[in-house]
């Protein structure tokens, strides 16, 4: 089954990236417009048109938060930052966030995977989201926005690292299940955590949002969650949202886009489990690329995306590739495999047992989908 980034009503996918290279910005300081955030926001326009207003938006709030960093501390300073006063750096780009408008919310009915909606679309209710941001909300009344702008964990993160690459900030970014934040890191190898959704730090690891889904993952898997993303996994996890953006969204939907930027995203990180479920699912359901259809490279795509994540979303696709091929025997016992791993972010555990079911009496999932509902 494909999967689709939706972010939880509080948390929301996520980055993580290496330490932006050393660079003195009293000498060279890197543009907003040479980041990685901004590369990512330009290519929006290919799914959301001519996006050109919000970028500027963007360059202009990371150039108002560097700007301000670079005026009370030098490279050096920053160098040798302490946890307080990476603590103030880090709340100073917290400050420009609400001073832009923004706010955090996610939910079922609002969540962007994308930057450039973020900056496009405008609410004119901001007190619906004053539960989501108790301590920013008193500020962000003070300056009197006549609207809010909505943005969630991801996002924010895309623009924490971009301004990292701007200053020499020793950022990464991490990923949790459905959730993202930002480090600091220390030369003595300490760091400390930020939730950009709550603008706050966190000493520990295991007080962040989303730490406890953890517990629903086997050793290995935990532990590829907490690792840094190069600036490669970065893209990888921009293909994969755009690739499905494609894939699912009936506004956008080309099947053909989808599969190109799945593949993208596997060349930039093969260990990208959500892109090689997502790309196998794309065989299983359009006849299209059947003249494509290769079942051992495809299975190797779905042991390996097992290996990495026991999600049970990504047994359903296993077993479906199964069916694709009419050994049910195999499907059935992967299906009910799956069926018993807890992890299940989607959920997907009601259209797995769906499937089962048909797997149980021989119909794959392309004949099932032409079943009158």
């Amino acid at each position: 089954m494909l999967t689709i980034h939706t972010p939880l009503p509080i948390i929301s996918i996520v980055l993580l990236l290496t330490i932006c290279p050393v660079m003195s910005y009293e000498q060279t300081p890197i543009k907003a417009e040479q980041t990685i955030t901004y590369k990512i926001m330009t290519a929006d326009a290919a799914l959301l048109g001519d996006n050109r207003t919000e970028v500027t938006s963007c360059v202009r709030l990371m150039n108002k938060a560097a700007n301000r960093i670079r005026r009370s501390y030098s490279k050096a300073a920053i160098k040798r930052a302490d946890m307080a006063r990476a603590i103030k750096i880090l709340a100073s780009i917290d400050s420009v966030f609400s001073e832009e408008g923004f706010l955090f919310y996610t939910s079922k009915d609002i969540h962007f995977d994308f930057l450039t909606l973020a900056f496009r679309d405008r609410y004119y209710d901001a007190d619906r989201y004053s539960w989501a941001n108790t301590y920013r909300f008193p500020y962000f009344q003070s300056l009197h926005h006549p609207y809010c702008r909505l943005i969630d964990c991801d996002l924010y993160c895309y623009i924490y690292i971009g301004i990292a690459e701007m200053l020499s900030l020793p950022l990464t970014e991490l990923q949790l299940p459905q959730h993202n934040f930002i480090r600091w890191n220390f030369a003595s190898g300490n760091h400390i955590n930020w939730e950009a959704i709550e603008g706050t730090y966190h000493p520990e690891d295991n007080t962040l949002s989303c730490y406890g889904h953890l517990q629903d993952m086997d050793e290995q898997s935990q532990k590829d969650f907490m690792r840094p993303w190069s600036k490669n996994q970065v893209w990888s996890y921009y293909y994969t949202l755009r690739g499905s953006k494609f894939d699912y969204d009936s506004s956008y939907l080309s099947p053909v886009k989808a599969k190109k930027d799945y593949e993208m995203a596997l060349s930039l990180d093969s260990a990208k489990s959500q892109a090689m479920n997502n790309y196998v699912w794309l065989f299983i359901v359009h006849p299209e690329f059947d003249s494509a259809f290769n079942f051992e490279r495809l299975m190797r795509y779905m042991d390996r995306a097992i290996d990495i994540e026991k999600d049970l979303n990504y047994y359903d696709t296993k077993a479906s590739l199964y069916a694709m091929v009419k050994d049910f025997e195999h499907a059935v016992s992967t299906e009910e495999d799956g069926l018993k791993v807890q992890y299940d972010p989607e959920p997907a555990r009601h259209t797995a047992e769906h499937h089962l079911q048909w797997f149980k009496n021989g119909i794959d999932i392309r004949k099932g989908n032409s079943l009158p509902k």
